[in-house]
């Protein structure tokens, strides 16, 4: 799944569209940025941009968290363009 500049990977991945809360089981990889995290579960609220990885596991390149972990924003209507 790609959502916000991340990508989710997973053996299994439901997305409850109503209440946009993803689910991933088994061998997720989770990238964004120069970030990678493994782990064997992860529950992503796709609306607050945060989510918890069980079992984690990688490595932080400290030079870029800052950037790669930060919460992407959403464009409110008036940041939008919609062109003919």
């Amino acid at each position: 799944m790609r959502y916000r500049g991340v990508v989710l990977d997973a053996d299994r991945l439901q997305v409850n569209l109503r209440t946009r809360l993803a689910i991933a089981d088994g061998n997720i990889a989770y990238r964004s940025g120069q970030q990678l995290v493994r782990g064997e579960r992860m529950r992503y609220n796709l609306v607050q941009d945060t989510g918890t990885i069980f079992q984690a596991r990688g490595e932080v390149y400290l030079p870029t968290a800052g950037t790669d972990f930060a919460p992407v924003p959403v464009p409110t209507p008036s940041q939008t363009c919609n062109n003919p």
